[in-house]
């Protein structure tokens, strides 16, 4: 049998994040969508439940973005993984940045209200690396339809991850020009010059040809 590909986006976003990669056409692909966290629910019991919606062959490949790379490397401790490759994300607590890590320390999550961030669009546009309107409208999308006790719960997520396990065969790809997680604070595998946390769309082409060199390998 060959690969089975699974996606996850990342925080907010939709599969249309992924549209631009043209293994998603060509190879047998499922996009993991995100479901509703439950109260206090840590990041592991969420990686579990989302776990459930794969396959237990071993053939299996995770592509994550952003916070669902995150969430890829807790899949990976509960599900028989072949590959993982991670797209603007981090492998392991170890490299999310330091001042998310000081955010959850702090409790300054649980003050950061909704209502906030819809009012922070052009903030968000800069950071994100929204340069096309497509991207802005898809992060319009997560901007006016978020859900505030998922935003808390995420954010907690993020800043209080304590992961330290990395999956032997991954492989990470990032931006010299990521804002939302610099790539200073990671060890990626490649990096892409002058892309940002969206670098997914808008620089698709090399995203596609790293990706497609990485799944071929034995």
């Amino acid at each position: 049998m060959g690969d089975k590909i699974y996606y996850i986006s990342g925080l907010g976003a939709s599969e249309k994040a992924f549209e631009q990669l043209d293994f998603v056409q060509q190879k047998e692909t499922t996009y993991l969508p995100w479901i509703t966290p439950e109260a206090k629910e840590s990041i592991e019991d969420y990686a579990r439940r989302m776990a459930s919606l794969i396959s237990d062959e071993e053939d299996n490949i995770l592509i994550g973005l952003s916070f669902g790379g995150m969430l890829a490397s807790e899949i990976a401790k509960l599900k028989k993984i072949k590959k993982v490759i991670y797209i603007s994300s981090c492998k392991s607590a170890n490299e999310v940045p330091s001042y998310f890590k000081l955010t959850g320390q702090m409790g300054l999550v649980n003050l950061l209200p909704a209502q906030i961030v819809k009012a922070s669009k052009p903030v968000l546009y800069q950071f994100l690396g929204c340069l096309s309107d497509n991207e802005k409208q898809m992060a319009d999308e997560f901007i006016n339809n978020v859900d505030p006790l998922y935003l808390k719960w995420s954010m907690a997520a993020i800043c209080n991850w304590k992961n330290k396990t990395i999956p032997k065969n991954h492989f990470h790809i990032h931006g010299t020009k990521d804002m939302l997680l610099p790539s200073k604070f990671v060890q990626a595998d490649e990096l892409i010059e002058g892309g940002n946390h969206l670098m997914i769309m808008n620089k698709a082409q090399e995203v596609n040809k790293l990706i497609n060199q990485f799944l071929i390998e034995d």
